[in-house]
């Protein structure tokens, strides 16, 4: 147990069959080689002059960690144990290789705590719960390798109060990763899993995101997207707000679901190529000069009965270059208010699709199905 003050150089050691518990005001100096077990900060502060890295393996249970820290590429750095951990105002973590955090207390982030998750760094969630607590503000987690969620029982990992910027590959294979904070997704980023990843916060679309994991939702809170801001993939819209302008790729899905309320934010654009599916029962509502353009190719599928689109400040578009089709429900489906433009296909498969709004049918637009369309 080393419980005072103590400087650690390059190329010092840690080995043996026991373990060094670090306590005091430990400050390391250049690259320290540890084997997996031995080197334990347990309490007190450990601070690291850049580039600073400790090689192997580094465990992590209490204490601060008030300065720069690497991780290098093999070596793993585990965070663990029911005690307070905080990075210090200012630190830095430079991961290259891999950071795990076990459970047990959160990672408290003091105030503008950078975390860096390099290109073929990991950083894994390895159980339930919630990894970090921000304290004063200005902390910033940006992952240009692979976050990943991959244990627990199947529970939440809750992602709060700090910036999340997503360049990489955002990972969840075990439960639920939940995004409370502010979070960014650039162009190219991608997320995959088995499990589920859910926008219940501010979530900013800053480009083309692939997304082959298997639930992808917006579950409350605002998603904001750019042009050409697009989720190649499917996303299902459970309560919350879609701001800027948003793309369905061709090929991808883009579902209205649930009771709760779905708005589109002033001056709002939706550009459909692939998919917008409404499944009822709540509409989708346009606060102001919102737009919805159903693209050639792309289709607005009405897979329920009831209002599908309203009004909650007028004007609002839709415009219908591609097919807007009723193909579910028995009954009654309408747009309330919204002025439509068509000069594609307005099918109706089943029941009645109603257009109880100002209706401009252009030349090419065409009337299809089995079911019944009305208009005003």
């Amino acid at each position: 147990v080393v419980a005072g003050a103590a400087n650690i150089t390059g190329g010092a050691t840690f080995t043996g069959t026991g373990t060094t518990f670090l306590q005091g005001d430990v400050h390391l100096t250049g690259s320290a080689n540890a084997t997996a077990g031995k080197m334990m900060v347990s309490g007190g502060v450990f601070t690291a002059d850049a580039p600073a890295e400790v090689v192997g393996t580094l465990n992590w249970t209490g204490g601060t960690i008030g300065s720069n820290l690497t991780v290098p590429a093999g070596s793993l750095f585990v965070v663990s144990g029911p005690d307070a951990k905080v990075f210090g105002g200012g630190a830095t973590l430079d991961n290259y290789g891999t950071t795990r955090w076990t459970g047990g207390h959160a990672i408290q982030v003091y105030e503008n705590v950078t975390i860096n998750n390099h290109l073929d760094g990991r950083f894994e969630i390895g159980t339930d719960g919630t990894p970090f607590i921000d304290y004063y503000g200005g902390n910033v987690f940006n992952n240009n390798g692979l976050f990943t969620k991959n244990g627990g029982a199947g529970g939440l990992a809750i992602l709060q109060e700090m910036t999340f910027n997503f360049n990489g590959e955002l990972n969840c294979d075990n439960g639920t990763i939940r995004l409370d904070s502010r979070s960014n997704l650039a162009a190219g980023s991608t997320i995959t899993g088995t499990g589920a990843v859910h926008h219940n916060g501010d979530v900013h679309v800053l480009g083309p995101c692939t997304e082959t994991i298997a639930d992808l939702r917006l579950t409350a809170g605002t998603l904001t997207a750019a042009a050409p801001g697009a989720f190649v993939g499917t996303l299902s819209w459970d309560l919350g707000t879609i701001k800027g302008v948003l793309g369905v790729p061709s090929g991808s899905l883009l579902e209205v679901v649930g009771e709760l309320e779905h708005y589109l934010g002033i001056d709002a654009v939706l550009n459909v190529d692939g998919t917008l599916r409404w499944l009822g029962p709540d509409p989708l509502r346009g606060y102001e000069r919102c737009t919805v353009n159903i693209l050639p190719g792309g289709v607005f599928d009405v897979a329920a009965d009831g209002v599908l689109l309203e009004d909650y400040y007028t004007p609002n578009t839709l415009n219908i270059e591609g097919q807007l089709v009723k193909s579910g429900g028995t009954e009654t489906s309408s747009v309330q208010f919204w002025t439509i433009h068509a000069t594609g296909d307005i099918a109706c498969d089943t029941g009645i699709l109603s257009l109880a709004a100002i209706t401009h049918l252009e030349g090419g637009c065409g009337f299809s199905g089995s079911g019944t369309t009305t208009s005003g």
